[in-house]
C-alpha cells in the first residue's frame, strides 16, 4: 500500500515537446484521502505540447500472481479533448502495456473524486512488476490529475 505520503523510489519520466515533470506531492484531499497526494498538473503555459508523462511506482514482487487488484482515489478535471490518461504495466521499466482503465478528455469536465478498481493481469508473475500513471496527448488539455490511497493486492 502506498498512501501518497512519501514518493521516494517512484520515478518520473516524460517525452515530447515542451515537457517537463510534470507530477507534484502536494498537500491537497481533491482524491477524497487525506494530505498528502499526487497530482499530474497540466502544461498550463504551453499550447500545443504533445507527449506523454508517466509516474511508476518502484519494483513490486508479482511472482506466484497471475492478476494484482489496484485501487486509488483520483480527481481529474480538463480543458478539452486530446489528452488521455491511463495506468500501465510493464516488467523492464522500458516496455508499457495499457491496463484495463484510460480516461480520455472531453471538454470542462470533472470525474470525481472516485475510486477506480482495475485488475493488472499482464506484466505479472515477476519480481518486478512496475504500475504507471501516464497522461498521454496534449498535455495543455487538462488542469490536473490527482491521486491518493493507492493499494496493491490480491486479486
Amino acid at each position: 500500500a502506498n498512501d501518497m505520503t512519501d514518493i521516494s523510489g517512484w520515478l518520473h519520466s516524460y517525452s515530447g515537446s515542451a515537457v517537463s515533470n510534470m507530477w507534484v506531492h502536494t498537500n491537497t484531499t481533491y482524491a477524497g484521502g487525506v494530505t498528502p497526494e499526487i497530482a499530474c498538473q497540466s502544461l498550463a503555459d504551453a499550447p500545443g505540447a504533445t507527449g506523454v508523462s508517466r509516474l511508476r511506482s518502484p519494483a513490486i514482487n508479482t511472482i506466484g500472481r497471475t492478476s494484482v487488484k489496484l485501487t486509488f482515489r483520483y480527481l481529474y478535471r480538463d480543458f478539452g479533448p486530446g489528452v488521455t490518461l491511463k495506468v500501465q504495466t510493464s516488467s523492464d521499466g522500458v516496455n508499457y502495456t495499457d491496463s484495463s482503465w484510460s480516461l480520455a478528455s472531453a471538454s470542462d469536465r470533472t470525474v470525481g473524486p472516485t475510486t477506480a478498481t482495475i485488475i493488472l493481469n499482464q506484466n505479472v508473475n515477476v519480481s518486478t512488476t512496475y504500475i504507471a500513471f501516464t497522461v498521454t496527448g496534449d498535455l495543455y488539455q487538462f488542469y490536473y490529475w490527482c491521486i491518493d490511497d493507492m493499494v496493491v493486492s490480491q486479486n
